[in-house]
């Protein structure tokens, strides 16, 4: 036993090397452990991108292919006086579409038709204070005049 015969003090620097050389082991096995939840996290989100990105229908349907497009570019809409159009210019009577509107509120409608009723209402409502209306709100308005005639023919108003 002559080699383990060790003074005090060599322990004790023994000792403390050892334990410096344990927390740095046991620092780069936490980074490691890191690491590898970072790519995991990475592979999953690719995972779920690839599962819900979409492909065009074929070329031969243009028309859709044209309106994804559109549904995908963001919209760059400034809002200037150019592109207001007047609601003189539009010629439209929304009093006769809240005339519309005011008979479909007296019928009995299900749950789902009242609320596209009152949300129709609303809207015209407003936009019928408004002096000119942006290319946007013109869609809007438009939007809602298909609903309010999809629902003036289910129930034969």
């Amino acid at each position: 036993m002559g080699f383990l015969n060790f003074s005090y003090h060599q322990l004790e620097t023994i000792c403390g090397v050892l334990f410096c050389f344990t927390i740095v082991l046991t620092g780069i096995l936490c980074a490691l452990a890191i690491l590898k939840h970072k790519r995991m996290k990475i592979e999953r989100l690719k995972k779920v991108t690839r599962e819900f990105s979409f492909a065009l229908p074929d070329r031969e349907n243009s028309f859709i292919r044209e309106r994804l497009r559109g549904e995908l570019r963001p919209q760059q809409e400034k809002k200037s006086q150019s592109d207001a159009v007047l609601m003189k210019d539009l010629d439209v009577h929304l009093d006769y579409t809240l005339k519309t509107v005011a008979k479909l509120k007296t019928l009995e409608l299900t749950p789902a038709d009242r609320l596209e009723v009152n949300r129709i209402s609303k809207t015209v409502t407003f936009y019928s204070l408004k002096n000119a209306l942006s290319p946007s709100e013109t869609r809007s308005l438009n939007d809602c005049f298909s609903r309010l005639l999809k629902l003036t023919t289910k129930y034969a108003i």
